[in-house]
């Protein structure tokens, strides 16, 4: 009788992220030769803000994570360099309920702000009826894992605009878990998020489009909004998902943004919709036979209408990030689930 793995909920340790300059990397050695299930990212700082006379507007939710950008190293190559913030939204879609132990910034006046959030990276799906069909693999078991968290060069530009203040850091740590385990069996899938779409959108006008760039199964998909790197939720007014075959989201026309994104929240552990992303889960019923497939799928887009660029200054843009399976040779199983139907 096979036996079964038990998960490692292991940590792989905390480091001050202020051992480098602001704007640089560092490094998490990851254990190697595992199948990963789920990755845990806590950032936990005290900030001081002081001098000055104007403290502005708190933006992208005064986050720790709107302070970072994530990368995983497999095997010498980066297949995605993630915004903290985006990163952030896909932990939410997966979670049962909604993510609210967190303490964030949410004022420029001058104090001293004790700052705490954490993240899950899911990779066996939680959301699924077979969690561990999905998982992390590297594709070269003798090469180091590694996970990279690089910080803003400018926390102050990047969490807030119209402050003049003197921003400085007392401490900044992140600390990083890794649950994994060993099978016999290898996943169906191996999860990777990256943005798959983007539109600098330069004014009015409706039935604008963004191409989706993958030839992927697609498990989710999230539509962010920015103006000027900010997050923003007033450059869509209506959104449709579709290819030349079917109707994704929306069933044939623009729906407004407000209807679809109530719609959606149930899937989502009633934590969302956040301002400036809009999330759409395509598990239904946890089967990964619901994905979305842009190879039958031709065409695949994102179709929306804008009434005028936001009320906030700056370059409008439209991104659209996606959840893709991907299949690895000598990584995943030879077979996927279906194949038998």
């Amino acid at each position: 009788m096979a036996t079964r793995s038990r998960l490692v909920e292991g940590l792989v340790g905390q480091q001050s992220l202020l051992d480098v300059a602001l704007g640089q990397e560092t490094a998490f050695q990851l254990t190697r030769s595992v199948q990963t299930h789920r990755l845990a990212i806590r950032l936990a700082a005290s900030l001081t803000i002081s001098a000055g006379a104007a403290s502005g507007t708190i933006q992208n939710r005064g986050s720790l994570f709107g302070l970072v950008e994530i990368s995983l190293d497999d095997s010498g190559s980066r297949e995605t360099i993630l915004p903290g913030s985006v990163l952030k939204m896909f932990s939410e879609m997966f979670a049962p309920r909604a993510l609210n132990d967190f303490t964030r910034l949410t004022s420029g006046a001058a104090a001293t702000y004790p700052l705490d959030e954490g993240l899950v990276v899911h990779f066996a799906l939680p959301s699924i009826m077979r969690p561990k069909e999905t998982a992390f693999m590297e594709r070269d078991r003798n090469k180091p894992l590694t996970l990279y968290i690089r910080t803003a060069a400018d926390p102050r530009a990047a969490l807030s605009s119209g402050n003049d203040r003197t921003w400085a850091f007392n401490s900044f740590t992140a600390e990083v878990g890794q649950d994994y385990g060993a099978s016999a069996h290898r996943p169906a899938y191996v999860p990777v998020i990256r943005r798959i779409g983007s539109k600098i959108v330069s004014g009015a006008a409706n039935d604008q489009e963004i191409p989706i760039a993958s030839d992927k199964h697609l498990a989710a998909i999230i539509v962010q909004q920015t103006a000027s790197g900010f997050e923003v939720g007033d450059i869509i007014d209506s959104l449709e998902i579709r290819s030349d075959r079917n109707h994704i989201v929306g069933n044939g026309g623009n729906y407004s943004l407000d209807y679809l994104e109530k719609r959606e929240q149930a899937k989502f552990g009633g934590g969302l919709p956040v301002t400036g992303y809009s999330c759409f889960r395509f598990l239904d019923g946890g089967r990964l036979t619901d994905m979305v497939n842009p190879v039958e799928d031709s065409n695949l887009r994102v179709k929306f209408n804008c009434d005028g660029l936001s009320a906030t200054a700056g370059t409008n843009r439209v991104d659209v990030w996606g959840l893709e399976m991907q299949r690895v040779a000598n990584v995943t199983a030879p077979r996927v689930p279906g194949d038998e139907d």
